[in-house]
């Protein structure tokens, strides 16, 4: 059976813990638990896990100073690492930010809630994997050298923006992070949206005081998501009480956080900074570096993404290496049948640009730790790390929708050109090979 992700979970009070390590269990993770922190230092160097999970609090254990240990050490310094405790408190947040925690959770546990704040902290794992994974495939090639692997932080204040008739945001900044961010600030999602198109912003901060204002953010969420330069921007939602009472609901539609009031100052300017600081910027410095792997040897020259030769390479790593930690992979397979009838009706320079759109459209639209290559003259191609079958669904949708929808103009072409797309999807068995993985998405191809 494949699973989620590795989990090492330092427990203090197994009791007050067992809701959450059952959370974990049910979503297929490996979960392994550790009654002291020098055993849960020893294991987090020898098992690498995805995540590690400290209960702080207790008489046992520093939590604490186990997560700044963790962070402290080479080896475990990219593990994520949450937060449990018995009550919040605004010191027990300003310790958190101090230990280097990106999350703190605290009862009463609500599932779904848990769940979406802990699913992209799974990711960072991948993210670094697949940067790994990547640069290791140009190394071998001397397609790069190692002084070009590495990105300056932005030590940038954070440029923040606020969006409600109450002006909470705007307030919540002032008194959490004051001078240490950009504040803008705008009535209604529609200004927001305007402001973003137009501006370079690090999170968005939405307040909802009603029903019609939790509907307009919920919109300007799904707006955001929907936008290639966008998708991954921290949105944090303070939400006054009775407002969105569906807890899945925000998540689903693309907030990264749900604060409901009334929230501390402190809690705030945490989870404000941790999306920012320790996600939005992370996943920026690693783009840069992912970037240095696209070359003319390792790209398709038409498009720019990854060409089939480095996907074949690629997958050959990736099956060799979800096998033995039992890691799901999933492959989605597009094929845009216009980018011939275009070339044939308007000619090759026509088909090209048309082309070049879509790829860079699906390039976008995915996951930062996802792979985009173009395995036929209209078809692409993209790989899903530790990617169960549900989650790649959802995102083969969201993709081949937006690209439905959309119009493209194209040069030599006097009308905006809609598409249609076929696709596929396919995971990870554990007697695949490459060959078989890309044979049954084709084959599946609707």
């Amino acid at each position: 059976m494949f699973q989620l992700a590795n989990v090492l979970v330092a427990v203090d009070d197994r009791a007050r813990m067992a809701p959450v390590l059952s959370l974990l269990r049910r979503q297929k993770c490996e979960v392994r638990t550790c009654d002291g922190g020098e055993e849960a230092l020893g294991e987090a160097r020898r098992a690498a896990p995805d995540l590690a999970v400290v209960d702080v609090g207790g008489d046992r254990f520093d939590g604490f100073a186990l997560a700044e240990q963790l962070a402290g050490k080479e080896e475990t310094s990219a593990l994520p690492v949450v937060l449990t405790a018995e009550r919040d408190s605004p010191d027990l947040f300003r310790s958190a930010a101090d230990a280097g925690a990106q999350e703190l959770l605290v009862p009463p546990w609500d599932a779904s809630d848990v769940l979406h704040r802990l699913h992209p902290l799974f990711r960072i794992s991948t993210q670094r994997a697949e940067l790994a994974c990547r640069l290791a495939l140009a190394r071998e090639r001397g397609l790069i050298s190692r002084d070009r692997e590495s990105a300056a932080g932005d030590t940038r204040p954070p440029n923040v923006l606020a969006v409600g008739p109450s002006r909470r945001g705007q307030l919540y900044l002032n008194e959490s992070l004051g001078a240490r961010c950009r504040q803008n600030w705008c009535e209604s999602a529609k200004e927001a949206q305007a402001m973003l198109g137009g501006g370079d912003f690090d999170a968005v901060v939405l307040s909802t005081d009603s029903e019609e204002q939790a509907g307009e953010a919920l919109e300007l969420c799904a707006m955001i998501r929907a936008n290639r330069r966008m998708y991954h921007l921290p949105i944090l939602i303070l939400a006054a009480p009775k407002c969105l009472p569906d807890v899945a609901e925000p998540y689903v539609r693309g907030a990264s956080r749900v604060l409901r009031l009334p929230v501390t100052a402190e809690a705030f300017a945490f989870t404000l900074e941790s999306l920012i600081s320790r996600r939005w910027r992370l996943l920026r410095r690693l783009r840069e570096v992912i970037e240095t792997t696209r070359t003319e040897t390792t790209c398709d020259a038409l498009t720019g993404v990854y060409d089939l030769a480095f996907l074949t390479a690629y997958l050959g790593v990736r099956v060799a290496a979800a096998r033995p930690r039992r890691r799901y992979l999933s492959l989605i397979l597009l094929s845009v049948p216009d980018v011939v009838s275009v070339r044939e009706a308007f000619g090759d320079a026509a088909g090209d640009h048309l082309m070049r759109q879509i790829a860079r459209w699906v390039d976008e639209l995915v996951r930062l730790e996802d792979l985009t290559a173009r395995t036929g003259p209209e078809e692409l191609c993209v790989a899903l790390p530790d990617t169960p079958l549900p989650e790649a669904e959802a995102a083969v949708h969201r993709v081949a929708g937006v690209l439905r929808r959309t119009e493209f103009a194209v040069d030599g072409v006097f009308r905006p050109m809609p598409v249609t797309v076929a696709s596929s999807l396919t995971e990870l068995t554990p007697d695949d090979t490459v060959d078989d993985l890309l044979a049954r998405a084709r084959a599946n191809l609707r």
